[in-house]
């Protein structure tokens, strides 16, 4: 983690000067010692610094056991953590608020704690409404503490949270369910609308945040997405906010087709991933497609075994060839599942019953499993864009938003042979 300092240096150098080294070594027994500042550069007196378990924040969050330890900050800011070694194997966020800003660090190491400054921004405020309120439903910010009531006109209202990308999810008597992604700058009031139908619905990912997928990191998952192509293969890379080819040994180059994608508003009706390309049609198989990697601890993939459809908004020329990479249960094998859709010029619901999915015919007959079998461990899921359907296509445009797992709520898609490790 990278962990911005805006303090005088002399102030910085006089409290590195004064601290003692933390005890590391897994002993049980480590102490962290960090600063909590404003960004005026005051110290954050008595701030409350919370440590919460995001790694399994889903999997505890309806019994509340995900808040593992908090602190006061003294007069100086300063905040201390002790018995950190059982935090070593967990993946963290610390959350600190003061009575006018707040800071919530998602993904850090118990390493990131020791002597680390963290400076705190301005709150900002989230309101908005549900489309479809349920009864005594609440609502949370994923990784974190804040929480709110939904209110019977179906509004609601975060009135003091730190600025990020949050994820929103919603809880009622059935359970943890995603209601919707929201971007939330420093300072300021963003009102949103979030989606009501969350009972059976896992949303993954509807772009609002770019290219994260944060209501799938709210379970516990860790995605990236990837382009791929005849000619070349990237990774997205979030710091830079860029697409960096992948130099795989593994990897030949046939053909020249290329594929760009990138998420940008569309007439005030929320952000959509676009996806341009071009298919080498001089080439004997060209291909283009963007895919988004499904893993959680252990490589063993997210449990759809309770879903029955996937749905997402498209649109575009020609065809998109939906895949779904799972991994077999009995084996070391990797076995592909497909379905063809074909595009309209106009953005549409695609709603395709997970059932109807196709195991790619090149599998061999030793490993071929049904989805049933197989849909307990899938690791990726891929929209490609292949030669076969798009013979008289050569550029590719198209656009995808809102994708969803329907039948399932959002913690239903990890399995406890997965979270448990």
């Amino acid at each position: 983690m990278k962990t911005l300092i805006h303090l005088p240096v002399f102030a910085v150098l006089l409290w590195l000067s004064c601290t003692q080294d933390t005890v590391r070594g897994g002993s049980g027994t480590e102490t962290t010692d960090s600063f909590a500042y404003l960004a005026s550069g005051a110290p954050a007196s008595n701030c409350k610094v919370f440590l919460i378990d995001q790694s399994n924040w889903m999997k505890h969050a309806l019994s509340g056991d995900y808040l593992l330890d908090s602190a006061t900050a003294a007069e100086d800011g300063l905040f201390t953590f002790r018995n950190t070694g059982s935090y070593r194997n967990k993946l963290l966020s610390i959350q600190i608020d003061h009575d006018s800003a707040g800071l919530c660090k998602k993904s850090i190491h118990v390493d990131d704690l020791s002597n680390s400054t963290f400076v705190l921004d301005r709150y900002s405020k989230l309101t908005g409404t549900v489309k479809r309120a349920e009864p005594d439903a609440a609502l949370r910010i994923e990784g974190t503490t804040y929480r709110t009531t939904v209110n019977a006109d179906g509004s609601f209202s975060f009135k003091k949270i730190p600025p990020g990308n949050w994820a929103v999810i919603a809880e009622d008597a059935s359970g943890l369910h995603s209601a919707g992604t929201v971007p939330v700058p420093a300072d300021t009031v963003v009102d949103a609308t979030l989606d009501g139908q969350w009972n059976d619905r896992f949303l993954v990912t509807d772009f609002e945040c770019g290219f994260t997928a944060p209501l799938a990191e709210a379970a516990g998952i860790s995605p990236f997405w990837y382009l791929f192509s005849d000619s070349t293969s990237k990774g997205y890379d979030f710091e830079t906010a860029q697409w960096v080819v992948d130099a795989s040994d593994d990897f030949t180059k046939s053909g020249n087709s290329f594929i760009d994608a990138y998420v940008k508003m569309v007439d005030g009706d929320g952000h959509k991933l676009f996806i341009d390309g071009k298919l080498d049609q001089s080439c004997s198989f060209p291909y283009i497609g963007i895919g988004l990697v499904l893993y959680t601890d252990g490589n063993n993939g997210v449990n759809l075994s309770d879903a029955d459809s996937i749905q997402f908004e498209a649109g575009g020329a020609g065809t998109v060839r939906l895949i779904f990479l799972t991994k077999h249960p009995q084996y070391t094998s990797k076995v592909r599942f497909s379905y063809v859709i074909p595009l309209t010029s106009e953005n549409e619901i695609v709603s395709i019953a997970l059932s109807s999915l196709e195991i790619n015919e090149q599998t061999e007959d030793s490993v071929k499993i049904s989805w049933a079998e197989a849909s307990g461990h899938v690791l990726m899921m891929e929209f490609a864009f292949y030669d076969s359907e798009n013979t008289d296509v050569s550029a590719v445009n198209a656009v995808i938003d809102n994708i969803a797992f329907r039948g399932t709520a959002i913690e239903g898609t990890i399995g406890p042979d997965v979270t448990d490790q």
